[in-house]
C-alpha cells in the first residue's frame, strides 16, 4: 500500500532518503557540525506557565497536531508523506540553529517516542562521533565554583524592631558600628559595608586585633590569655596578661594582619618550649596553670588523632588540594567531606565541632564512647594490622620492632619496663611475629593523644 511506513515506500527515512538523521545528509550531527550541545551540557526550557482559577485543569492544546492539519494541503498518501517529511526536516535544522517552536519541540519529540525518529547512536556514524566528544569534553571540564556576593547599591536604614518584632517596626535606625565602641553614622549613600570593614580593622579599634591574637594564642598553648575567646564582655573573665595581649595584638596589626607571621612568632617563643611538668612552687600557687609557668597538658585535636592513626600505620596519603573526600578516604582529615546529617564517627566522637555555626574553643571531654572506639572500631584494627605488618617486613628482631613502633608512635624509645612488658605481652598473646595486638595497645595509651 501507499501507508507512509510501508515497506518499499517513499517514507522520509527510506534508505537513501533525505530524511534528516539519513547517512551522509545534513543532520545536525554531521561530522563537522554544529550541534547545540557540543559548546555546553544539556539543558530543558520551561515553555509556559498557566495560571487558572476554574475547578477543572486547563484545556490542553496540541500545537504540533495543529500545525500538521493546518499545513496538510496534498490530496495524495504520498503528497502527505512528503509533507510530513518536510516539516520533520524543517524542525530538525530549527532544532539545530535555536530557532525551534513548540509545535516543532511537539512533532520531533512524538517522532522519537514512536521510533518514528531513532536517536540511537549504532544508527548514525556521526552521531556517535559526537556524543563520544560530547562526554569526553564534559568530563573532562572542571567543576564550577561558586562564591556567594553582593553588589553595591543604594541602601536605606532599616527600620529598629521592638523585642524583635517584624511586626511593629519602628524608627529606621542610621547605619553604623557597634554604638558602645563608636556611635557615629556611616554617612555613605551605599550599603555602608566597606566603612563596616574599615571600622572593623581600624587601629581606633583594639577589640578586634585582641580577640585574633588570643584566638592564636589559645590555638597555640591550648588556653587563651582571655580564658573566654568567645566573650570579652562583662560576663567574660579578665586577661591573665592583658599587657601580652595588647603586645601581640599591636604587632598582628603590624605584620599585615599574617596569622602564618604570628604563630611563627609564637612557635619560636621560650613559652612554648616549656615543659609541660611544673615546678613545686607552681604546682602549690597556680595549680591551674593561669600564669603559664609551664606548658598545659591537652588532648589533640579530632583530626589530629585521625592523622596520626593514619601516619603512624603508614596508610595517610600525602596529596595536598584537591576536592572533599569520603570519611573513609586515607587522606588528611582537612579534606573530608562534611555533612550535617553524616559526620564522620571518629572526629564526632573526639569533639570535633559541628559544622552549625562558630566556636571559639573546642571542648574536650574524657568520655567511654571515646575508649571504645579506639578499641572496637574496624577501621583502627585494619590500620594497627597494617602497621603490624609494615614494621615486621622493614624492621628484624622482637626487641627493635618494639623500639621502633614506640620511636613511632610516641616519639620516644620505650623503657626497660616497658620492652619487658611489650615483649611478654605479644608472647602471651601467642605470636611474638605478629605485632598487631602491640599496635593496638600503642594507639589506645594516653600517651598517644595527649600533648605534653
Amino acid at each position: 500500500g501507499t501507508a507512509p511506513f510501508a515497506a518499499g515506500g517513499t517514507a522520509p527515512f527510506a534508505a537513501g532518503g533525505t530524511a534528516p538523521f539519513a547517512a551522509g545528509g545534513t543532520a545536525p550531527f554531521a561530522a563537522g557540525g554544529t550541534a547545540p550541545f557540543a559548546a555546553g551540557d544539556s539543558f530543558f526550557v520551561v515553555e509556559k506557565v498557566v495560571f487558572h482559577e476554574g475547578s477543572e485543569p486547563p484545556r490542553e492544546t496540541h500545537p504540533a497536531l495543529e500545525m500538521l492539519l493546518s499545513n496538510a494541503h496534498e490530496q495524495s498518501a504520498a503528497g502527505h508523506i512528503e509533507e510530513l517529511g518536510k516539516m520533520l526536516s524543517d524542525a530538525v535544522f530549527a532544532w539545530r540553529n535555536g530557532t525551534l517552536s513548540e509545535a516543532q519541540r511537539q512533532l520531533l519529540d512524538s517522532c522519537v517516542k514512536c521510533r518514528i525518529l531513532s536517536t540511537a547512536k549504532s544508527n548514525s556514524p556521526s552521531l556517535e562521533k559526537a556524543l563520544v566528544l560530547y562526554r569526553n569534553l564534559t568530563k573532562a571540564m572542571p567543576s564550577p565554583s561558586f562564591a556567594p556576593g553582593v553588589l553595591e547599591h543604594k541602601a536605606l536604614n532599616a527600620a529598629f524592631l521592638p523585642r524583635g518584632d517584624h511586626k511593629r517596626p519602628g524608627d529606621p535606625v542610621a547605619r553604623g558600628f557597634l554604638e558602645v565602641l563608636d556611635a557615629r553614622p556611616f554617612q555613605s549613600a551605599q550599603s555602608g559595608r566597606m566603612e563596616l570593614a574599615e571600622t572593623i580593622l581600624s587601629k581606633n579599634n583594639p577589640l578586634t586585633a585582641r580577640v585574633m591574637a588570643n584566638r592564636i594564642w589559645l590555638w597555640t598553648f591550648g588556653a587563651g590569655i582571655v580564658p573566654t575567646p568567645d566573650n570579652f564582655g562583662r560576663m567574660g573573665e579578665k586577661p591573665t596578661h592583658p599587657e601580652l595581649l595588647d603586645f601581640l595584638a599591636l604587632k598582628l596589626q603590624a605584620d599585615d594582619w599574617s596569622l602564618k607571621t604570628t604563630l611563627g612568632y609564637l612557635l619560636e617563643t621560650e613559652a612554648f618550649h616549656r615543659t609541660s611538668t611544673p615546678s613545686p612552687e607552681a604546682a602549690s600557687v597556680d595549680p591551674l596553670n593561669a600564669l603559664l609557668s609551664h606548658a598545659h597538658v591537652r588532648r589533640l585535636e579530632a583530626e589530629s588523632i585521625r592523622d596520626a592513626l593514619l601516619s603512624v600505620s603508614g596508610a595517610l596519603e600525602a596529596q595536598q588540594f584537591g576536592a572533599p573526600v569520603a570519611p573513609n578516604s586515607p587522606r588528611r582529615s582537612i579534606y573530608l567531606q562534611q555533612r550535617r546529617n553524616s559526620l564522620p564517627a571518629l572526629l564526632s566522637t573526639f569533639d570535633a565541632p559541628k559544622p552549625f555555626t562558630t566556636l571559639g574553643r573546642r571542648d574536650s571531654t574524657t568520655v567511654p564512647a571515646q575508649s571504645l572506639m579506639l578499641l572496637n572500631d574496624p577501621a583502627i584494627l585494619q590500620l594497627c594490622k597494617r602497621w603490624s605488618d609494615t614494621v615486621r617486613a622493614k624492621v628484624t628482631g622482637p626487641d627493635a620492632r618494639i623500639q621502633a613502633m614506640f620511636v613511632s608512635a610516641l616519639g620516644r624509645p620505650p623503657s626497660e619496663a616497658e620492652a619487658s612488658k611489650a615483649r611478654a605481652f605479644l608472647a602471651a598473646a601467642g605470636d611474638p611475629d605478629n605485632l598487631t595486638p602491640l599496635a593496638h595497645a600503642l594507639f589506645n595509651l594516653k600517651e598517644f593523644i595527649y600533648l605534653r
